[in-house]
Order: structure tokens, then sequence, then C-alpha cells
């Protein structure tokens, strides 16, 4: 080989014909694609020739902080293996069945996830001697090379092993107080979840040096508490971890790393057989919100062979959703989106003070939010607020976009199930005039209304028709013909007299067929 061929160290390589993983002993082993045959070498050159591949530090993995195979072993089937990793499980850990297996995959995925472009993490809650470092012994150990950290390590060290190894990030405690090192591990954490995400840094000695830093992959974490950071919330499989009622060992033998070592070795193989293999997410969990969608899509691949895994992680999480929103409904946004969902609900206009009003019952006057605060609020959820005229009065109203309110509702509100609107149907012919269109799907709750017909009313004036059209909230939301006819008695014939006089003189308009609302510059006070 030329003595000017540079000198790379690398833990994996992904050649045309090998792929190639580096070994505890040291080494690599070289697995080949058209054979299938695995040569162990101490080191490996390309055939390029471009560059020599060296080990990477073997101080770390002999510290133990990174663990890698020290070979590829054979395994009979895949079901045996995820089986195995069950057990080891098991054995050591107390958890629930259905996170049992969940994990068991999830390690599975960690030694692909190199193949997907997202990556949910593995975590688990609870308090002292619950069972979290047991948690990350059981199934971090067991991941794709494992690297081993506590939430009171430094940033720098932490983006250098990830850089490196490019493997799973296990860590412990990790319930981050609020520092700059803090901001660095959550950055790790929101960038980590999706590939081609780097955290872009400047050098502190050197601010014109920019840093490139590869976090992407698996992470399993233990912590006493929820992440305050939503966003990386957001990207956790979590379970909440409680003392074990179970007869499981309390200290850790030779026996349990004799095991790990062994399914690391039968890991390793499993990535060398199915590396090369396409993936893809069966079609399911349509009413999980997006960026939950995303973030299991890539665990999803792993588990689509296996239809009882897949129904059992489509109600985990559901669940787990619902417990999203819940937390987002504590919030500043989630208090008033709340808020404007009971006016919604009820078909009525709602102005900021009004929230104000709804959110502040209970708050003390630090907690308490202003008009001016649900304003902003307001306007960060993507809701307008606009002048309108609600029977003699103007006031700012809180616009009812149907597809924005549907887009938040989802988020914030728990247990929200989109409604379908009712639509004008079944409305008798006026001669002269063709049968009513019905409205269909609209914006506009006045739609949902159920009203009760009355008796038939003959003197029905345009200044009755104007304040029962005000009544129902039409200066704001369109209001159907046949709401109308019903609250004026069903004199459909004098409705439609009163609507077409109205209409020219511009008190009222026709915004769609059968829906009708007040005009701006309308004068109900003014017509007898």
């Amino acid at each position: 080989m030329a003595e000017d061929t540079e000198v790379r160290e690398l833990s994996f390589y992904d050649d045309k014909n090998y792929l190639i993983e580096q070994l505890a002993g040291p080494g690599f082993a070289c697995y080949n694609r058209e054979t299938k045959a695995i040569t162990e070498l101490p080191f490996v050159e390309i055939h390029d020739p471009r560059f020599k591949l060296t080990p990477l530090s073997p101080m770390t993995v002999d510290y133990g902080v990174v663990l890698l195979p020290t070979t590829a072993m054979e395994y009979n089937n895949e079901a045996e293996l995820l089986e195995l990793i069950i057990a080891h499980i098991h054995k050591y850990l107390d958890i629930s069945p259905e996170m049992e297996r969940f994990a068991a995959y999830y390690v599975l995925f960690s030694w692909l996830y190199d193949k997907f472009n997202t990556c949910p993490y593995l975590r688990v809650t609870g308090d002292t001697g619950s069972g979290k470092t047991r948690f990350l012994d059981s199934i971090g150990r067991l991941c794709y090379k494992p690297i081993l950290v506590s939430g009171a390590a430094t940033s720098a060290p932490i983006f250098r092993l990830l850089e490196n190894w490019q493997g799973t990030l296990v860590i412990d405690e990790a319930d981050f107080a609020k520092s700059d090192t803090t901001v660095d591990l959550v950055k790790i954490m929101n960038s980590g979840f999706e590939r081609f995400r780097p955290v872009v840094r400047c050098n502190k000695e050197n601010p014109n040096d920019i840093e490139i830093h590869r976090v992407f992959g698996p992470k399993v974490i233990a912590s006493r508490y929820k992440f305050f950071d939503s966003a990386l919330e957001s990207r956790c499989l979590a379970e909440q971890i409680r003392p074990t009622g179970r007869d499981i060992p309390t200290n850790l033998t030779k026996a349990f790393f004799a095991e790990e070592a062994e399914l690391r070795n039968k890991l390793l193989m499993y990535r060398f057989r199915n590396y090369d293999n396409e993936f893809s997410a069966p079609a399911v969990l349509e009413n999980i919100e997006p960026r939950l969608r995303q973030m299991v899509a890539s665990f999803l691949s792993i588990i689509s062979k296996d239809p009882k895994m897949v129904e059992d992680f489509t109600t985990f999480i559901n669940k787990y959703q619902l417990e999203l929103i819940e937390d987002r409904a504590d919030s500043h946004e989630g208090s008033v989106t709340n808020a404007v969902y009971q006016q919604y609900e009820k078909g009525f206009p709602v102005t900021p003070s009004e929230i104000s009003e709804m959110v502040n019952v209970g708050a003390t006057l630090k907690e308490k939010l202003g008009p001016k605060k649900i304003g902003r609020v307001l306007k960060s959820l993507g809701l307008t607020v606009k002048l309108t005229r609600r029977g003699e009065k103007v006031s700012r109203i809180v616009q009812y976009d149907e597809d924005r309110l549907a887009t938040i509702f989802r988020r914030y509100v728990p247990g929200y199930i989109p409604k379908p609107v009712t639509s004008v149907t079944n409305v008798t012919s006026i001669e002269g005039r063709p049968p009513l269109t019905p409205a269909g799907p609209t914006f506009y709750p006045d739609t949902r209304v159920e009203v009760s017909p009355l008796k038939l009313v003959t003197n029905v004036t345009p200044l009755h028709l104007l304040a029962m059209m005000s009544k129902w909230g039409a200066d704001v939301c369109p209001i159907p013909t046949a709401t109308i006819i019903q609250e004026n008695g069903g004199n459909s014939q004098r409705v439609w007299e009163i609507l077409t006089q109205l209409s020219h003189s511009g008190e009222v308009s026709e915004v769609e067929a059968g829906l009708w609302i007040l005009s701006k510059n309308n004068g109900s006070g003014s017509r007898g």
C-alpha cells in the first residue's frame, strides 16, 4: 500500500461489496454481501485504495463507555432472536408486557436505524429506586453500539462520541437543569430524531471554525420526570416504571454480562443479514398527529411482520398521544384553545376578554392572562380576531376558521373528535325559486344548532327577522335558511320575501346557497 494512503478511524463502513463493523477485539468483521461469508481482520484496506481503515479509540471500548460485539454469531431465525431478547429483559427487569415487547423491537430497530430517516427514543421515568438504571442496563446495553453516559456529562464529549461512533446514546439521570449544557443536550435530543439535521456550532476557541456534529440515532433515556421541552417529549416512546414486586436479580452477575454479550453478537449478524432489505411501514395510525406519526414510522417498519404487535402498538400510541395532548392542555396555548373550543361547540362567538375570564378562573394574579396576552396566544395559534358587530355592539371576535380550528383542537383538546356538520336538507321548494341546495360541510358552527319549529307565524317583519338572526350570531357566522324559517314559525314564503328585500337593501347577504349573514352596515333598528 502506498505510504501516502490516508488512514481513517471508523467503526462502520458501507462498501459496495462489504459491510464492515468494528469489533471489541479490536479489529473488524467484514460481511461479504454476495457470498454472505464473514471475515475478521485487524484492519481493512479498501480496494480503491483511497484509505486504510483502522479501529476507533480502543480506550473508549476498554473502559466500557462504548460496547461492541466480539464476533458475529449465528442465530436460528428472527422470531427466536426476538424471544431471546424479550426473555433477557423479562429476567432482569419488571416493566409492562407491552413495553417489554416494544423494547425488544426497539433493540432490533437500533441495529438498523441508519436505514431510516427518523428515529424515536425509548424513555422511562420513575422515582429513585424504581428500576430506571436497570432499564438502561437490560435494554440500552443490547442496542447498536451503546454509548453509556449520565446526565451529568457535559455536551462536548457527547457530541464527539456520537460523531465518532454513530451508535445508541444511553443516558441516565436525564433530568436536565436549565443551563447552557442543558441547551446543548436538548439540541442533541431534538436534532437527533431526524437524519440530515446535524447540530452546527462554532468552536469556542476559534469562532470562525464551524463544527458540524451528526447526532442522529437511537437514544435510550432514564429520567425522574417528563422533559420540560414539549418537542423533546413528543419524540419519546415512554413508560413510567415502578418498584418491582417480582423476584428478579438484585445485582447483575457474570451470567447477565455473558448473556448480553452473546445477544450483541447475534444482533451483529442480524444487522448484516437485514441491512440491504427494503422496509415499509404498514398503513395505520391515520388519527395520529403528523409529528408522532413521523416519529414512529421507522419503528413500525420493523414490527410490521407482527400483526399483534402492530395492534398493541396502535393502542399504545393512541394512549400516548392523549397524554401529550393533556400535557399541552395545561399550557397557555392549551387553556386558550380549550376556551375557544367550549364556545365553538355551543355555536357562540367569543372575544379575547371572554376567553380571559374563562381561563383565569381560580388563577393567581401572577398566573392570570389578560386580553392582550390572550390576543398574542391566539395569533401564535394562527387564529385571527376581527371587529364584528354583535347586535348593537361592536366587539373583537375570534374568527372561526374550521380547518385551523380542527388542527389546534386535535393538538390541545383531550378527546377531541371532529364532528360532521349538519347539512341543510328537506327544505320545501318555494314557488318561483328552485329547491335549496344542501349547504354541506361548512366552517360555520351555527349550522349545527338544533331548533324546534314554532307555531306558524304570519306577521313576520324585517325587524323581527333581523333580531332573530342577531340572536343566533349571524353577524359573525352565517345561519342556514332552514333555521331562519323554523325560528319564524315555518312561514317560508314570508321569510323568502323579507330575505329578498333585505338582500336588495344590503342588510343581509347569502354567502352560500342557503346560508345568510348580517351585513356590516346592517341597521336592524331602522325597520318596523
